[in-house]
Formats: C-alpha cells, sequence, structure tokens
C-alpha cells in the first residue's frame, strides 16, 4: 500500500507496509500465549522493521519489542523544527537498532537498550538552509544504549563516540561572533510565561542520572577565523582526539580524561604545534596536565601586531598544570591556577623588515605560578642565554622602544588600564648569561656610542609588591 501526506511544503511517502499479528486472545485459558505483532515499511526510502511479542493480558503486561531503522534521512522533516531554534539542522541520517522493554509490577517501567546513530550530520546558523558552511557537522555520533529507562529518568550508555567532528568559528571585522550571536538572540518561543518565571529552581541535569562508561572524539577539528584583527587570524586546530571515562551526572566522582590535537595557522610553510592534555574534572572543579611542542610565534602575530609593530619570532615549549575550581557561594570564589612546570623559548626575534632589534638564543623558566584572581606572578627559576638588543635614543629624546608600540585604538581602554590593578611579580632566581648590548644616545650634545659584551645578571629574591632589598650581581 502506497500512502502520501503533503505538509509544509513537504511530501512523504509511505510505501510497503505490512502488520500481522499471528494470534491475540483475551480467554483466561490463552493469556500467557506470547502475542507476536510484526510491522514493517519504506519511509521515503528508508526501511524500518520491527518484531515484538509479548501477554498483553497478564498483570504485568511484559513485553519486548525490537525496532530497526536504517538509513533514514531526516532532510525531509526539517521543515517541522521550530524556527525559532538558534542553531538549525541542515542534514542528518538516522540509523537505530533498538531493545525496548514494557512491563507493569505494579508501577509502569520502560526499558531500551541498543544502538543509536546520527551521521553525516550538519547545523547551521540561524536563518536559510542556504547559508554557505555548516557552524558544527560531524560524520557519525554512535550511542551504545545499555540500560535506558526514560520514565525513571535514567540513562546508562556504556559508549558514546563522536566522529569527525568539524566547529567553524567566525568573528566579523565588529568582533561579534557569530556562534555567540545565534545562541543568545532569543527566539518567539523563547520568553518565559510568568508561571515559568514563579516555577521552584529546576533540579540539577532536569532530574536525570545519566552514567556514560566510555566516551570518544576520533578526528576532530576546530576552524577559527577574526576579522576583527589585521591581518586576519586563521587557526586550525586539526586531529581532535578525546576520550574519557566514567561520566555520571551529576557527578558522583572525577571524570578522568586524555586527549592530543595539533594546531596551525593558515602558512603551509609553518609547522603544526602538538598539543596533548590528561585530566579529571566535575562539574565543579578540574585539573589537567598539558604540554605544548613546537608553538611557533606566528600562532599569535595577528593579535601581537594590534599593539607591536615590529615582528616576532620563535619557538615556544611548555609543560604546565592547571587547577580550577567553581565558586561556592559569596565565601568562596572561582579559583584558577597556571604552574607553569617548564618553559622554554629557542631562537626569539624581533625584527622590522629586514632590521633585526633583539634576539634571544634561549630562555628557560621552571616552576612559574599564575593567579589571575589575586594578580601575581612566582617564578621559582628563570635562565636567559645570549640576549642581544640595541638601546638607543634620538636627537628628539625618543627611545627605539617608543616606535615599536602602537597606539591604542581605544582612549577607554587606555584609561582602564591605567586605573587597574598593577600585578606582582616575584622572580626567586633570575640569570642572565651572554648579553651583548648597543647603546646609541643622540640626545646628549656629543652622542654616544657604546658596546657592552659578555654580560652576566643575577637576581635573588626580586620582588615588586614587597618592600625589602632582594640579591644582584652584575658584570660585563
Amino acid at each position: 500500500k502506497d500512502l502520501g501526506l503533503n505538509h509544509a511544503h513537504q511530501t512523504h511517502e509511505l510505501r510497503g507496509l505490512q502488520v500481522s499479528l499471528p494470534f491475540l486472545s483475551t480467554l483466561a485459558s490463552q493469556r500467557t500465549v506470547l502475542v507476536q505483532p510484526h510491522l514493517a515499511f519504506r519511509l521515503n526510502g528508508s526501511p524500518f522493521d520491527s518484531q515484538a511479542k509479548g501477554t498483553p493480558f497478564e498483570p504485568s503486561a511484559k513485553s519486548e519489542a525490537q525496532l530497526k531503522l536504517s538509513q533514514l534521512d531526516l532532510t525531509p522533516y526539517l521543515a517541522y523544527l521550530p524556527t525559532s531554534l538558534p542553531l538549525r539542522l541542515r542534514a542528518a541520517m538516522l540509523d537505530a537498532d533498538l531493545r525496548v522493554g514494557f512491563e507493569q509490577t505494579p508501577q509502569v517501567a520502560v526499558k531500551l537498550s541498543g544502538t543509536v546513530q546520527l551521521s553525516r550530520v550538519q547545523w547551521g546558523s540561524g536563518g536559510s538552509q542556504a547559508d554557505p558552511a555548516p557552524v558544527l557537522r560531524w560524520d557519525a555520533l554512535k550511542l551504545g544504549l545499555a540500560d535506558v529507562r526514560p520514565l525513571e529518568q535514567v540513562a546508562k550508555l556504556s559508549s558514546l563516540t563522536l566522529e569527525a567532528p568539524h566547529l567553524s568559528l567566525h568573528r566579523d571585522a565588529r568582533g561579534q561572533l557569530a556562534l555567540l550571536q545565534s545562541l543568545l538572540s532569543p527566539g518567539v518561543d523563547d520568553a518565559p510565561s510568568n508561571s515559568q518565571a514563579t516555577a521552584k529552581p529546576a533540579k540539577p541535569y532536569g532530574g536525570w542520572q545519566v552514567e556514560v562508561a566510555q566516551m570518544r572524539v576520533q578526528g576532530g577539528r576546530a576552524d577559527w577565523r577574526d576579522e576583527s584583527v589585521t591581518p586576519t587570524a586563521q587557526l586550525a586546530l586539526k586531529d581532535l582526539q578525546l576520550q574519557a571515562s566514567a561520566l555520571a551526572l551529576p557527578f558522583a566522582a572525577p571524570m578522568p580524561f586524555e586527549g592530543s590535537a595539533s594546531l596551525a595557522d593558515a602558512s603551509p610553510s609553518t609547522s603544526p604545534t602538538s598539543l596533548s592534555f590528561q585530566g579529571t574534572a566535575t562539574d565543579a572543579q578540574a585539573t589537567v596536565s598539558a604540554s605544548l611542542t613546537d608553538a611557533g610565534f606566528s600562532l599569535g602575530a595577528p593579535y601581537v601586531a594590534q599593539f607591536l609593530r615590529p615582528s616576532m619570532s620563535g619557538v615556544l615549549n611548555a609543560q604546565m598544570d592547571v587547577r580550577w575550581a567553581a565558586a561556592s557561594g559569596t565565601a568562596k570564589p572561582a579559583e584558577l591556577l597556571v604552574d607553569v612546570v617548564e618553559l622554554s623559548l629557542d631562537k626569539l626575534s624581533l625584527s622590522q623588515g629586514k632590521t633585526a632589534l633583539a634576539s634571544l638564543g634561549h630562555l628557560q623558566m621552571e616552576h612559574a605560578l599564575l593567579d589571575p584572581a589575586k594578580q601575581t606572578l612566582v617564578v621559582d627559576k628563570l635562565t636567559v642565554t645570549d640576549p642581544k638588543t640595541t638601546l638607543s635614543r634620538d636627537a628628539q629624546g625618543s627611545w627605539m622602544v617608543e616606535s615599536w608600540l602602537k597606539p591604542s585604538a581605544s582612549p577607554a581602554a587606555q584609561a582602564k588600564t591605567a586605573a587597574s590593578k598593577p600585578w606582582s611579580l616575584e622572580l626567586k632566581d633570575m640569570t642572565l648569561r651572554g648579553g651583548t648590548l648597543h647603546f646609541a644616545d643622540h640626545f646628549v650634545g656629543k652622542p654616544v656610542n657604546a658596546n657592552i659584551g659578555a654580560i652576566a645578571v643575577q637576581v635573588k629574591n626580586f620582588s615588586t609588591s614587597a618592600k625589602k632589598p632582594f640579591a644582584l650581581t652584575l658584570a660585563a
């Protein structure tokens, strides 16, 4: 039998409908005989098949059903989605192989198990489906359902796997992030009603208890394009691999995770930066150990160019531990601590055109603790090797550093910076060796030129906030 439905300018076709019910009886002597109905059809070309068995007239009404759905194209049904959604689903394919159990003993219980897969999914920002590129897409999202009981708000998943997700983020010349604007813009159905405004606070996670034994992200990618800076910044996070286990919502214990990725800019000649991380997290606290390998300064060049005229080059390697804790009422504010276990800079240079302005052979930092909330930086050990630069002042009395800096485009930002609390820096042990300085002063009556080599500096217990002496040794 062929059935056609036309609604919302969409035509749907149901073909090959098969319904069978071999045996059904309400007689007391026949109630324990299994009823085995069968339903199958093709909806818009996608096959659906189901088999069930049960005893519907027994007191428990125990029944089981097997549902199979193969490659159901959801595109014809997208017109039914509310237009107020911040993100619009453009395309998706649905596969399902589910076992559904029903029983009443005496409460009604429904249990689902099996697999569900959403593949070839594309999400776009609000607007027509003719928008150029999707904001988010992925090849496949696979869910392994171990024990899902919707009436009891319990969901236990054996696995969650996301294959090849691709997120595209774009900030325009006005500084507006397109995705954020879509998410924050209220739709026509989003205004809270009076009943919603006076409703009781919602339970965490909507009252659901969710467990996921294994989670995995494979081959992820995120593209960043920022037109609010000149030149336009383009970065790509590629080859994202993420694994996590033992997720339980609400959190009963920290969730362990680990992952890796590579980071690159738009230049084909730039080697990618390697990133790896591992840690544990809940919704209230997290600890992460991360390492950054061969990070070129070109990654941040468009942002540095907003306030610095010369260009910088160099290679950064770092290992760090990050600890975060959410605020707890008004008594305990949020906390973020970054412990830079080890950081090195190699081949750092500052140049303008073909003119070298400054260079640094190697910088090594060990155990630097950064507290953004308190605006403090404590460095245990800092070693600087082979720094070279020229210090000059022209006939008008301007030092060369003044020409390196670009004026701020925002007077309000300058005023805010001037009025903000200064950072506190503490250096427990700093060593500089092999320094070279060329000094030129044309502001005085007779110009002064001097070359100073083999510069060595040793500093201990230096602090910008503590009013106490520090040890200084200088040689050249």
